[in-house]
């Protein structure tokens, strides 16, 4: 069994570098799903502060139908991931109008292609974090296995 007692402060700076690690890279893919669609980026400091804004809004939004459908799982008896999913269900549309109007004022395009580039920076990042993960997990695979060697 691993030891996690690990002072606060390595929390404490990982938590500062993984946000600042997570905000480049999702401003960076912004900036690709803004290419995609055939729009012209902004700036790394505007698209940084567009990315931002969108997930300080999402995120109170996500968290209360997150209360709200495990409140009410409970209450119908649903299994926790049953109760995720259908918050998710109705999280999406949400996150999606959200993000397509503010991209209709802040980017200067019409709601679909907002709509278009939410898409895309989602599922890039999707991909991104998928392959991220095998990569962990290949990397995880092969120390372990030299190890025993």
């Amino acid at each position: 069994m691993a030891d996690l007692n690990i002072p606060i402060y390595v929390w404490l700076i990982g938590g500062v570098v993984g946000g600042l690690l997570g905000l480049l890279l999702a401003t960076l893919l912004f900036r690709s799903a803004c290419d995609l669609v055939s729009v012209e980026p902004p700036g790394w400091l505007k698209s940084a502060g567009i990315v931002l804004l969108i997930t300080a809004l999402n995120a109170p939004i996500n968290f209360g139908i997150n209360l709200a459908v495990a409140a009410l799982g409970r209450a119908m008896n649903l299994s926790p991931g049953w109760s995720l999913l259908v918050a998710i269900v109705i999280a999406l549309p949400l996150n999606v109008l959200l993000a397509a109007v503010l991209y209709m004022f802040l980017l200067r395009v019409r709601f679909f292609k907002g709509a278009l580039i939410w898409v895309l920076q989602t599922l890039t990042g999707s991909l991104v974090g998928g392959v991220g993960t095998l990569l962990v997990i290949g990397v995880w695979t092969i120390v372990d296995g030299v190890r025993r060697l």
